[in-house]
């Protein structure tokens, strides 16, 4: 039976056997957790203390309750994530093949609450008077404690948060004298600039951020910075801002798995951004992309990525791809610093974000948007394919060896992919193992009686009993079996089934 769960009741997971723990690890990197009432009865096996959030597991010996921890504020989700939704009975271990991190519905609910994606898209405002004031006393609720502090600061008119609401003030004053000519790109700089820091006022490090953005380039940067995040979270690629370090720190993580992390250093050029003056500076998409390169070298503790934004595409966006690609595709000279020729090895590539707005007719609207530029220097274990526009599916692999290894020798294990826009296949490996990978859809319906057969094995190719596997699926977890004849059966009422996990010797 399933049981539907309300929003403040944990997911339980019940143990099938005292001998099967409910997760398994893939490294040795993790700790075996036990039951607190059982004596060798082991719940979870070599997982990592960052994998397992906002869900309860039953012993199966003596019903105790193991409550995991609780998801913690201002972490990202992951790139790789497995939502548990409701209650299942474990006839097997479910394996993290991925380095996964499995999460409750209240830890998605948090992250949601924190990153503003539990909020309504802002309705279209008219920029009348009317709405042009609307976006005056937005901007000014949103940042009072920050125009607060700049009351008693000197110089505090060269401040762009200030300037941009007189700007618009006088504008408006200018319409009801009789004007007809609207600021709108003061506008709509002024209302994302609100809505980038009101979608991320419930995470922990928010208070930090506005406070920073008492100085005019940290205002301008953390207005990008916040930008970006919330396009990399509406991409699902989890985004987490990074607390205060002493040191040169990158701007945003990426958590990628429960144990591996990608750095972002966000760059927002001055010559990329609306000047005050009408007069545009020209420079060169290349020269700007080199001195980006340059100046976020030591940023990274780990593999990074470069983000640079801006209002301003001389060009046009793939003006700067196309620069990017060549740039990073042509040799270091022999002189170059060991330094400069790591930095390289460490950097999967680079994003480009707009931040500026389009005309359509008499309209104007927002228009974020990015670029990917993959490093083809990159020498690192992550395998990280992003769509070119970064609006759609995307990959994260993990390369178990040196980059270029031999992925199918039968020492080594295939990576980890992308099963849900990945076909299902299977291999065989140290002679006498079958490994499944890949997604199956299955297209019966819920009132199909019993298991449906969706797959078959070949002869020689087969258990010598019949094995049930829990894997992920649409609804969290579900139980496929393989059985003696070969055929694999499962859930009708699941729709798509992650098969990594399946994996038996042959009879």
């Amino acid at each position: 039976m399933v049981c539907r769960l309300d929003d403040d009741r944990r997911p339980r997971l019940f143990q099938a056997q005292p001998d099967r723990p409910v997760f398994r690890g893939i490294r040795n990197a993790g700790q075996d957790i036990e039951c607190p009432q059982c004596d060798g009865v082991v719940l979870l096996e070599s997982v990592g203390g960052n994998a397992v959030f906002d869900v309860d597991i039953v012993c199966a010996l003596c019903g105790s309750v193991l409550h995991l921890p609780a998801f913690p504020p201002g972490r990202g989700l992951g790139g790789v994530v497995r939502h548990v939704r409701r209650d299942h009975h474990f006839v097997g271990t479910f394996a993290l093949e991925m380095d996964e991190i499995v999460v409750g519905p209240r830890a998605a609910r948090q992250r949601a609450s924190e990153t503003g994606t539990d909020s309504d898209a802002p309705d279209a405002r008219q920029l009348d008077i009317a709405g042009i004031e609307g976006v005056i006393v937005d901007a000014r609720s949103t940042f009072e404690p920050l125009l607060e502090a700049l009351l008693h600061r000197r110089r505090s008119s060269q401040h762009p948060l200030p300037r941009l609401i007189r700007r618009l003030e006088d504008n408006v004053d200018e319409l009801r004298a009789g004007g007809n000519v609207v600021d709108v790109r003061t506008a709509i700089s002024l209302q994302r600039a609100a809505a980038a820091f009101t979608g991320w006022a419930r995470d922990p490090l928010s208070t930090r951020i506005l406070q920073e953005s008492t100085h005019p380039e940290s205002f301008d940067h953390n207005t990008a910075l916040l930008q970006v995040a919330s396009m990399l979270e509406a991409a699902q690629l989890a985004p987490e801002l990074v607390p205060p370090s002493d040191g040169r720190t990158a701007d945003l993580i990426l958590r990628i798995s429960a144990s591996r992390f990608v750095d972002l250093d966000i760059k927002a050029p001055q010559p990329m951004r609306y000047p005050d003056r009408e007069v545009i500076r020209v420079v060169e998409p290349r020269r700007t992309i080199r001195k980006a390169l340059r100046s976020c070298r030591g940023q990274f503790v780990r593999d990074g990525i470069l983000v640079i934004a801006g209002e301003i595409w001389f060009g046009g966006i793939d003006a700067y791809a196309q620069a990017a690609e060549h740039l990073l595709s042509e040799q270091l000279p022999d002189d170059a610093s060991p330094e400069a020729r790591a930095h390289y090895e460490q950097l999967l590539g680079i994003i480009f974000a707009s931040t500026g707005y389009e005309e359509l007719g008499r309209s104007f609207h927002s228009r974020l948007f990015m670029r990917w530029v993959p490093n083809p220097r990159y020498a690192g274990e992550i395998a990280l394919e992003l769509p070119r526009d970064l609006d759609g599916p995307f990959s994260i692999a993990f390369w178990p060896g040196p980059k270029g290894a031999n992925l199918l020798d039968e020492t080594t294990r295939l990576p980890a992919f992308d099963t849900r826009h990945d076909p299902a296949r299977f291999r065989v490996f140290a002679t006498n193992k079958v490994e499944v990978a890949g997604t199956i859809a299955n297209q019966g319906s819920e009132s199909t009686p019993g298991p449906t057969v969706v797959w078959q094995f070949a002869e020689g190719h087969r258990p010598g009993t019949d094995i049930d596997f829990d894997v992920a699926c649409e609804a969290g977890f579900t139980t496929v079996t393989v059985r003696r004849n070969g055929s694999l059966v499962a859930d009708p009422s699941v729709g798509w089934i992650d098969l990594r996990g399946v994996c038996f010797t042959i009879a």
